[in-house]
């Protein structure tokens, strides 16, 4: 069985309460991979940025290989 891998590039901001808004795929596969990309990250929680101890949003780019 062959196996195609793929890697995808997404972007989204991890909110000051770890929660992702704004997520989005740069560079995607086309559908229906993209859209479940999109839902997947946005089901996630992630831990809030942080500047001088301070909760802050920080706008990330991930790869994400399949």
């Amino acid at each position: 069985e062959e196996r195609v891998r793929r890697s995808v590039t997404a972007s989204f901001v991890v909110e000051k309460d770890g929660t992702l808004t704004e997520v989005k795929v740069l560079e995607g596969m086309g559908e229906p991979f993209d859209s479940k990309l999109v839902h997947a990250l946005e089901s996630t929680q992630w831990e809030a940025g942080a500047q001088k101890g301070v909760p802050v949003r920080v706008q990330m780019r991930v790869p994400v290989d399949f």
